[in-house]
């Protein structure tokens, strides 16, 4: 599964470009939550490290080239935490099984919603916000 799973997202990623209809949605997104003072986190999901190594260079760069200008113009945080998870924890390259699935709601629980709830629903800036 995961072999050809990583074939197909290489393929995806050949030309990676970031825009169109999804971009679009997540700014509307944010400015939405914004205008209703709803509190937004933006989460990198954990993926296989196979995977991952697919996101270096050009793709990351043309990734981050998005995100990070959102993340500055808006406040809203991206917590990275694409490599939360051991490979052994993943079904395939980028489904945790259930065992995955329960250490990420840990670290979520741990690194994002305990000092969310701490400071009365504001969210802090957990260390994984320093890594890029």
């Amino acid at each position: 599964k995961t072999v050809s799973g990583l074939r197909r997202v290489r393929k995806w990623l050949d030309g990676y470009a970031v825009g169109g209809a999804e971009t679009r949605a997540l700014r509307m997104l944010v400015a939405r939550c914004h205008v209703e003072g709803i509190p937004l986190v933006l989460i990198g999901v954990p993926v296989g490290s196979g995977q991952r190594s697919l996101y270096e260079g050009e793709v990351e760069a043309r990734f981050r080239g998005f995100l990070d200008p959102l993340v500055r113009e808006s406040g809203v945080p991206f917590l990275d935490f694409r490599d939360a998870v051991a490979d052994p924890l993943f079904v395939d390259n980028h489904h945790l099984s259930s065992e995955g699935g329960r250490t990420f709601g840990e670290v979520l629980a741990r690194e994002v919603i305990a000092p969310a709830w701490r400071d009365a629903g504001r969210a802090t800036a957990p260390a994984r916000m320093a890594r890029r």
